[in-house]
């Protein structure tokens, strides 16, 4: 063998293990500690989901003040 099919030989092996071996079961425990909702989840769009998830409560919160206040006053009903 050459050089160059040896080099390709062991990317080969490197990136077999990395898909089958140490990589592989690192990932599987990381996933197990979590919910089964993130799971399903791509992690681009986990990152949008709990900005939305904060920015809704936030929003919540600084509307229904208003409306009690509204309803309060008489000027809504």
């Amino acid at each position: 063998m050459s050089v160059k099919e040896e080099i390709i030989d062991k990317t080969i092996v490197i990136k077999d293990l990395k898909e089958n071996g140490i990589n592989g079961k690192e990932q599987k425990l990381e996933d197990e500690s979590e919910p089964r909702f993130f799971k399903k989840l791509k992690r681009k769009y986990r990152l949008m989901l709990t900005f939305l998830f904060f920015l809704s409560i936030i929003l919540i919160f600084m509307i229904l003040p208003m409306v009690i206040g509204a309803i309060a006053q008489g000027l809504w009903w």
